[in-house]
């Protein structure tokens, strides 16, 4: 498969889909987010969670240890790819 912004579409919204099923108001919020974004695989740092959710660096660090958080830790360093941050974030406003 060649690597495009349309294959990278189709992957991110089969992807929304199997983790929201049957949440079609996500959906739709989270199909809108993505289109302001260039990349919805990036990686977010530390910083940027602390950035976008307005917490300390105390507080961002407790929210990558929750289990509840898609987190990944690579050697020291703290990452979440950004559209499971997304679909996190939107799961909390409930």
């Amino acid at each position: 498969m060649v690597i495009n912004m349309e294959n990278i579409e189709i992957v991110t919204e089969k992807l929304i889909d199997e983790i929201l099923e049957n949440d079609v108001q996500k959906k739709i919020m989270i199909l809108d987010s993505l289109q302001k974004v260039d990349n919805p695989f990036a990686m977010l740092t530390i910083k940027d969670v602390m950035k976008d959710l307005n917490i300390s660096e105390s507080a961002v660090y407790k929210t990558f240890n929750r289990k509840d958080f898609p987190a990944i830790k690579v050697g020291k360093k703290h990452l979440v790819m950004f559209l499971p941050y997304l679909i996190w974030k939107m799961d909390r406003k409930d």
